[in-house]
């Protein structure tokens, strides 16, 4: 009798038929709790592709409550510094960073590397806080113009970090817009 007869005799048996539909039973039940397992284990986990990018806590220090002095130095620069009311002031508000490589009197001169507002367009401003850590301060301020001075309303990307003991403007340019070069830049 061949391999074939023999395991077609098996089967004719009620018995044997029982065990291996028990069996294939027990097989298709381990494979549908391995899938859902395996499917479920998979979806807890980012799909493939580029990392989301994320700043670790320690490169600017925990969260904290906007600091009033921060808050303080991005209205004087708007006033002295993007409207041009005071120069000298908006310079001792500004970092290294921000003045790129301008010198005081360079400075002066008013071709600075801020986007200019024009004072007499201004109506007011207010701000939105983007994120408040130990050491970086980042704000959306937004100049509203004064109606009839058919000037556009412009929103500025603010950072300010602190500096020698205080808060100082290392960054303040329109949003979405790359920032002016001085002319008399060297």
């Amino acid at each position: 009798m061949t391999f074939v007869h023999a395991l077609r005799a098996a089967f004719d048996h009620s018995s044997v038929r029982r065990a291996v539909i028990g069996l294939s039973w027990v097989v298709l039940l381990v494979g549908v709790v391995a899938y859902l397992n395996h499917r479920s284990s998979s979806q807890a986990q980012p799909p493939p592709g580029p990392a989301a990018v994320t700043t670790p806590p320690g490169n600017y220090g925990p969260h904290i409550p906007v600091p009033k002095e921060a808050l303080s130095v991005a209205r004087s620069f708007l006033r002295d510094g993007v409207m041009r009311q005071d120069l000298a002031a908006a310079w001792k508000l500004a970092t290294p960073k921000l003045r790129g490589g301008l010198t005081h009197e360079q400075w002066m001169t008013g071709n600075i590397p801020v986007a200019q507002f024009p004072y007499s367009a201004f109506a007011k401003a207010g701000y939105k806080v983007e994120h408040s850590r130990q050491r970086d301060v980042l704000l959306l301020v937004y100049i509203f113009p004064r109606k009839g001075s058919h000037v556009a309303g412009w929103d500025y990307i603010v950072d300010l970090v602190p500096y020698h003991g205080s808060w100082r403007i290392s960054y303040f340019q329109p949003h979405g817009h790359e920032a002016p070069i001085p002319l008399n830049a060297n």
